[in-house]
C-alpha cells in the first residue's frame, strides 16, 4: 500500500506541475499594456509663451551648432549683408531650439517685434552661442542698436546757399 502511495504522489506532482505550466503558458492574468501616446499630445504650438513666436531658420553653421547643442541655447543671430563680406548682429540673447522631429533643423524663439525684424533680412543666418545675459530691470529685449545716419544743422546767412 505504501508503493501505491509513493507511486500516486509522484502522479500528482507531476500533475499539479503540468497545471502550473499550463497556467503559465496561457497567461490568465494580463498585464496593463502601457500606450506611448498620451491622450493630450503636447505640440510646439501648446509650449510657446505668450508673446513669443517660434520662428524656423535656415542656419549656415548648423553642423557646428548641432554638434554644441543639445536641445536649446542662447545665441545671437547675425546676417551677412548683401554685396559685402560683413556679417550685422540681428538678434541677441535668442532662444535657439532644436526641432524635435528633425534634429538638423532649428527655430528661434522671439518676439512678434522681433520676428518682423529677422524677416527684413535674408538668411542662412549665422548663429554665436553666447553667455545668457538678462535684460535689466525695465529693459526690453533688444535688438541691435543701428547706427543713424548723423543729422548736421546748417545755418544759413543772407544769400549764401
Amino acid at each position: 500500500m505504501k508503493q501505491l502511495w509513493m507511486k500516486n504522489k509522484k502522479e500528482i506532482g507531476l500533475l499539479g506541475l503540468s497545471l502550473i505550466m499550463m497556467i503559465l503558458i496561457l497567461d490568465p492574468f494580463p498585464k496593463n499594456e502601457v500606450t506611448t501616446s498620451s491622450p493630450l499630445s503636447l505640440s510646439a504650438d501648446t509650449l510657446i509663451p505668450a508673446g513669443y513666436q517660434l520662428v524656423a531658420i535656415e542656419l549656415e553653421n548648423a553642423l557646428s551648432i548641432d554638434s554644441l547643442v543639445a536641445d536649446n541655447t542662447i545665441v545671437d543671430l547675425y546676417s551677412r549683408t548683401t554685396g559685402k563680406n560683413k556679417s550685422q548682429l540681428i538678434l541677441r540673447n535668442s532662444r535657439l531650439v532644436r526641432a524635435p522631429r528633425n534634429e538638423n533643423q532649428f527655430a528661434v524663439l522671439i518676439t512678434k517685434e522681433q520676428t518682423e525684424y529677422l524677416l527684413g533680412f535674408q538668411g542662412p543666418y549665422f548663429a554665436v552661442i553666447s553667455p545668457y545675459k538678462p535684460p535689466q530691470v525695465g529693459e526690453r529685449p533688444s535688438k541691435p542698436k543701428t547706427k543713424s545716419p548723423k543729422k548736421s544743422v546748417q545755418i544759413y546767412y543772407g544769400e549764401d546757399k
